[in-house]
């Protein structure tokens, strides 16, 4: 027998299964480490739920530190040990295994501590330190830890008005319930805007009612009340932010407005208080300008797509006038602005006229109407126009003077106007009454556009249901082949039920619908001799424009929306949500 004859059978025998036994010095670390595990995925869950508006995911938490462990565990097992090696090779490969397995443990446990502690106050955070005396607590032996300075509240710091960090108020006496009172008042006031911030919350509404302070969020366009605030703290919490924001705390009656800057995580975020007297006392409205994902482009607004295609055409066009109509906050500036993006700022010469730069955009000439310098939105309109741009953007259009100089200046530049109109019909009426010519606007009229926001439905827990199949005949959906429509869950009952991503409102973000004419022939005939909007909306439906409803429906029959949620959009006297925005947390 040769060399190569030994090694071969050296290595068969090396390769054959070992036997079913169990070493209990082997063991007993895998199952502690098991049990560590266990305990390490509950903790994580059950900290999620506390503190699940901290931007902590807590189903992706769950899946990293779960499946993890189950990787670890599985190579423990399935890695073998050949029988046939030297004892002290198996010892090496088992310790390599074992490696393995606390390395599965540990790296996600410790970035998900790492992730925590950047989303709590700085005196709830997990250390090393903490760690061992929470073990030791577990053995009935106590040990004292030095814990990191108490923070006050929620990460959170506010930059007043002269650029100067906000501090807590300083106690004028000695008394020591007047300090109490000062730190709970600078506690609450972090709390809520935070809170606010968190929940994406646009605005904050306070005000006295009876005897609290009543707090309202605007949450995706829709008002929440919240939890109320008893007396002594709103007045301290509506003493802290007026402060920050440069007002005199002592005005009580007269209306005030200022500014100042919240800082989270290193973001700084504008934020605009206005206070008002009223008979029941003093009114707070926070505006909170937290920095958003807007879509920038018209494929993003949940546009159709030929009617996307259209309105590229008509923004090609050299001259004319683009209407782009809605309410308050319907999504009309976002939508002017990624028309002007679907613009070729490179080669046509691009100036806008807004109230506020809401948006950035490249290569464009913004301005702005500043009446402390005595200008007026016809006069500013005017300077522009004399700068000869090839396309006018205007947001929003408000002016009698303004609206004839479009019109005057539309032959050889390209106007984008929002103004304010329930639809397309209502808003080529709202623009004759401020021109005063329907020849003029029929002439230069290219494409009408309505717009309104809708409330997207939660990913995480919206709940899929039948339709009445009476509902799916009124809808006109009835041999669409449609099984299901979805809906937000029920109001959930318990804490640990809440939604982490929408916080148990069951909506999260927004997204247009959108009523799209261009304007042909026999429309701009019927615009020029007067016709009333019943009509003009006749002729738009006959020449295939999509409504509102209609359009607001094809994104309920794609999971996007609900069918309560176009109701509430396009009934305004309908009832109004009855969720409540849940309880603040710190």
């Amino acid at each position: 027998m040769n060399q190569f004859d030994v090694w071969f059978l050296v290595l068969a025998q090396a390769n054959q299964p070992a036997p079913l036994h169990l070493n209990l010095i082997k063991l007993i670390p895998v199952i502690l480490i098991y049990i560590l595990w266990v305990f390490t995925v509950a903790w994580a869950d059950q900290e999620n739920r506390e503190h699940r508006l901290l931007y902590l995911q807590r189903r992706f938490w769950n899946s990293v530190l779960f499946w993890s462990g189950i990787a670890g565990l599985s190579l423990m097992f399935l890695i073998p040990e050949p029988t046939g090696l030297d004892p002290l090779v198996r010892w090496v490969i088992w310790g390599a295994k074992l490696l393995l397995l606390i390395t599965a443990y540990l790296i996600p446990t410790w970035l998900y501590i790492v992730t925590r502690n950047r989303n709590v106050p700085i005196d709830d955070a997990i250390t090393l330190a903490t760690i061992y005396a929470d073990t030791m607590a577990l053995l009935g032996i106590r040990v004292r830890v030095r814990r990191k300075k108490r923070s006050m509240g929620p990460p959170i710091r506010f930059v007043s008005a002269s650029g100067q960090q906000a501090r807590m108020q300083e106690p004028q006496t000695d008394d020591p319930e007047e300090a109490t009172a000062l730190a709970e008042a600078w506690i609450a006031t972090k709390e809520l805007v935070y809170d606010a911030i968190r929940r994406r919350a646009t605005d904050v509404l306070m005000e006295p009612r009876g005897q609290a302070w009543a707090v309202v969020y605007k949450i995706d366009g829709v008002l929440l009340p919240t939890e109320p605030i008893e007396p002594d703290i709103g007045l301290g919490i509506l003493t802290n932010l007026k402060s920050f924001g440069g007002l005199d705390p002592n005005e009580r009656r007269k209306p005030q407005t200022g500014e100042f800057k919240a800082v989270v995580k290193s973001e700084e975020i504008p934020i605009r208080i206005r206070t008002l007297g009223t008979r029941a006392g003093e009114r707070m409205h926070l505006q909170i300008f937290q920095e958003q994902v807007h879509p920038e482009n018209l494929e993003d607004l949940g546009m159709r797509e030929s009617a996307v295609e259209q309105l590229r055409q008509v923004l090609a066009q050299p001259a004319g006038i683009v209407l782009v109509a809605g309410p308050k906050e319907s999504g009309k500036t976002t939508t002017v602005h990624a028309m002007i993006r679907a613009v070729d700022r490179f080669v046509r010469n691009v100036a806008t006229l807004e109230d506020d730069f809401t948006y950035k955009l490249d290569t464009v000439t913004r301005n702005k109407v500043d009446p402390a310098a005595g200008e007026t939105p016809f006069t500013k309109l005017r300077s522009v126009v004399r700068t000869e741009p090839d396309v006018v953007m205007i947001d929003e259009l408000r002016d009698v003077e303004a609206a004839q100089l479009v019109v005057k200046a539309a032959s050889d530049r390209l106007f984008v106007i929002t103004l304010q109109a329930m639809d397309v019909p209502s808003a080529i009426e709202r623009f004759r009454e401020l021109v005063g010519n329907s020849q003029a606007i029929a002439a230069h009229l290219l494409a009408v556009v309505a717009t309104r926001l809708v409330r997207r439905l939660c990913d995480e827990c919206k709940e899929a249901y039948q339709p009445n199949p009476q509902a799916l005949q009124r809808l006109n959906l009835a041999s669409a082949g449609i099984k299901v429509f979805y809906r937000p869950p029920p109001p959930p009952e318990k804490e640990e039920e809440i939604c982490p991503k929408c916080s148990g409102l069951g909506y999260h973000g927004r997204i247009g619908i959108f009523e799209v004419l261009i304007v042909n022939d026999p429309i701009r005939q019927a615009i020029a001799s007067g016709a009333n909007p019943r009509q003009i909306r006749a002729m738009a439906r006959t020449a295939g424009m999509v409504s509102l409803f209609e359009d607001g429906l094809r994104q309920v029959v794609r999971g996007v929306t609900s069918l309560q949620e176009i109701t509430r959009v396009l009934n305004p006297t309908g009832a109004a949500p009855q969720r409540r925005a849940p309880t603040r947390q710190a």
